[in-house]
C-alpha cells in the first residue's frame, strides 16, 4: 500500500463540503472505432446500438458542469482494453485516457484512477503499464507505484483532522488469472 502526500482541494467552501465525483464503467474505445466483436462472437455496431466514442465525454462535461466536484475518481473499466486487441498500439491507453480527462483537467480538477477487470482486459499493455496514468497531468496519485494506495485530501496545503479526509483505493485485480 502505497502512503501519498496529501493533495490540496480547490475551491472547497467555508463549509469544508468536499464534493466527489466517482465516474465508473466509462468503457471508452479507441478513436474511430465503429464496432467491436466481443468475445462471444456478437458483432457491436456503434451506430445501431447506442454506443459512442465521444459521448462519454459529453457525460464527463456535464457532471463537472452541473456537479462542480473538487476532485474526480474513476474507479474501473474507464477504458476497454479489448476493442484495441488488434490495434496493437501499447500505448492506445494514453490518448484513450487523455480525451477524457479534458474536461476535468480544463476546469482544474485533481483525479485519480483505479483500474477495474476490463481496463487490460486482451489489450496489447499490461495492467502494470496503466500505472503510467498516474504520470498524466492534474493526477492526485503522482508518484504512486501500485494501484492500491491512500492519501488525504481538504482545503488546505496540509492534511488537518479538522478538515481533511483520507481516501484509500484498492486494485480489483483485473480479469488475470
Amino acid at each position: 500500500m502505497d502512503v501519498l502526500n496529501h493533495v490540496p482541494l480547490p475551491n472547497v467552501a467555508l463549509d469544508g463540503l468536499i464534493r466527489i465525483a466517482q465516474l465508473t464503467d466509462v468503457h471508452r474505445f479507441p478513436e474511430g472505432c465503429t464496432a467491436w466483436e466481443c468475445p462471444k462472437g456478437r458483432t457491436i455496431d456503434f451506430s445501431t446500438e447506442g454506443y459512442s466514442t465521444m459521448g462519454d465525454v459529453q457525460i464527463v462535461e456535464t457532471v463537472i458542469k452541473t456537479m462542480q466536484p473538487h476532485m474526480v475518481v474513476l474507479t474501473g473499466d474507464i477504458i476497454d482494453g479489448r476493442p484495441f486487441k488488434n490495434l496493437g498500439d501499447r500505448d492506445g491507453w494514453r490518448a484513450c485516457m487523455m480525451k477524457l480527462l479534458e474536461p476535468i483537467l480544463a476546469a482544474g480538477i485533481p483525479w485519480t484512477f483505479v483500474p477495474g477487470n476490463h481496463d487490460d482486459d486482451e489489450a496489447p499493455w499490461s495492467r502494470q503499464d496503466l500505472l503510467k496514468i498516474y504520470d498524466l497531468p492534474g493526477c492526485a496519485s503522482k508518484g504512486a507505484k501500485r494501484f492500491d494506495h491512500t492519501f488525504t485530501v481538504g482545503p488546505a496545503e496540509t492534511c488537518s483532522s479538522a478538515d481533511s479526509l483520507r481516501l484509500w483505493f484498492f486494485d480489483s485485480g483485473g480479469n488475470s488469472s
